[in-house]
């Protein structure tokens, strides 16, 4: 939900320093990508999905879920892995050295693409099921916000972004089992999953390889300067 957005640092605010927040907060966004993919699939595929259910084609439904999956992964996969390995130096590029750790912040928060690629709060809502979104919200803000301050003592400012991962992923699970209901089929039949995987794994090899090339460039570049 929005408010759990928000609440990674708003429990930041009364605990760490302003210079630790300010790392924070810099490593602490979305890639705008993100949301304009999501938002345009979502116009998209709600009137579709409303129909299907009211025609009681729940394997329409079943066919759009995967179809949407297969899209969003196939744009944001990349992104979310060249941005993991560049986030150190895209965070000094784009605030200055001082903010270079807020690149493991990013690096954490990115971890929540993967989960953006589940519409499943889509057929949820085609199938009326408002209740459920919202109990899913409460667990989503209520676990981010507790997680969050039991980790700081341990891990720091990182605390609150591994909370907000993990509070995202206990959401989209339960999104996803009663998804499952709703269509009537297994979890496992749910979305994608070797697709998914498949191009997970391939958009990380490729951004390793790609990051590793440019650091052996600049080290040669480095030799010879």
């Amino acid at each position: 939900g929005v408010l759990a957005k928000f609440a990674d640092k708003i429990i930041f605010v009364p605990i760490f320093t302003q210079a630790d927040y300010a790392v924070y907060v810099n490593g602490a966004w979305e890639v705008p990508a993100v949301a304009i993919i999501v938002d345009a699939m979502v116009a998209v595929l709600l009137p579709e999905l409303r129909v299907a259910f009211h025609r009681g084609d729940l394997g329409r439904m079943r066919e759009l879920m995967h179809f949407a999956a297969r899209r969003i992964a196939f744009m944001l996969f990349p992104v979310a892995a060249g941005g993991f390995m560049i986030a150190p130096e895209m965070m000094v590029l784009l605030f200055g050295e001082e903010f270079r750790d807020s690149g493991e912040i990013f690096r954490i928060l990115v971890l929540l693409v993967p989960f953006r690629v589940s519409v499943a709060t889509l057929i949820l809502l085609a199938a009326g099921q408002t209740r459920t979104v919202l109990i899913g919200t409460v667990i989503d803000l209520v676990l981010a916000v507790t997680v969050g301050l039991a980790l700081i003592p341990w891990i720091g400012m990182w605390g609150p972004a591994v909370a907000l991962v993990f509070s995202t992923f206990c959401q989209v699970s339960f999104y996803l089992f009663r998804t499952a209901s709703v269509l009537g089929q297994k979890f496992t039949r749910i979305l994608p999953w070797r697709s998914l995987g498949r191009l997970g794994l391939l958009s990380c090899g490729v951004a390793y390889f790609a990051s590793f090339a440019l650091q052996f460039e600049q080290t040669v570049a480095n030799v010879f300067a």
